[in-house]
């Protein structure tokens, strides 16, 4: 079997299409697509072998829930990470890596409504990028991760939320409370030409390090 990079996409109402055929441009490796919440978990079973990195895309359903589905790709998911297997969580998949690692998930606003637009994050030096800095990314969410795991640290936050990304202290893990990988935006939004450049540019960092894996 080719190496390859495992996308699993538990969208309850639309898949992220657009999205995945961007990051399939992008990657030097072939990427293949999972829906667990709208198909189940049965192709995921044959994603054993040959896999060279993982990423969980964004999802309206929550981490609380504890739906047959979730349990399944929990079951998948934890040999993968004793494998080391590189892992990128974006919204769902962040909140879904750190719900695992013995995170508390809840309302991230006051007001517990879902907020989008684009908001600021800063950067703490970590391995997936290798460097401090900032950027502009698109968010849209409800609910976020309120604490951070023992085995994981926070290498990003914002002025909205402090917790928008982990990393495992010494697995290739790491996770997004932003949407990174998006293509496709809110109407009516203020954004720079470079916004959503900049998220997949943090997104082709993870691809290419899947390259070196195994």
């Amino acid at each position: 079997m080719t190496k390859h990079i495992v996308v699993v996409d538990p969208a309850i109402v639309k898949p992220e299409i657009s999205a995945f055929n961007r990051m399939a441009r992008a990657s030097a490796l072939p990427l293949t697509v999972h829906f667990p919440s709208l198909f189940g978990t049965q192709s995921l079973e044959h994603e054993k072998e040959a896999i060279a990195g993982v990423v969980i895309l964004g999802s309206k359903a929550s981490v609380n829930e504890k739906l047959p589905w979730q349990a399944e790709l929990t079951a998948w998911l934890r040999p993968l990470w004793e494998r080391k297997i590189p892992t990128l969580g974006i919204c769902y998949g962040h909140q879904l890596i750190g719900f695992l690692h013995g995170a508390r998930v809840g309302h991230a606003f006051s007001g517990k409504e879902k907020r989008v637009g684009f908001r600021k994050v800063s950067f703490e030096e970590n391995r997936l990028l290798n460097e401090k800095g900032e950027g502009t990314l698109y968010f849209s969410h409800e609910e976020a991760v309120l604490s951070v795991p023992e085995e994981m640290t926070i290498f990003a936050s914002s002025d909205e939320v402090k917790i928008e990304g982990l990393q495992h202290k010494t697995r290739p893990i790491w996770s997004f409370q932003t949407h990174p990988e998006t293509t496709c935006v809110k109407e009516g939004l203020e954004r720079t030409p470079g916004d959503l450049a900049f998220g997949h540019s943090i997104v082709d960092r993870f691809l290419i390090r899947c390259q070196s894996h195994g």
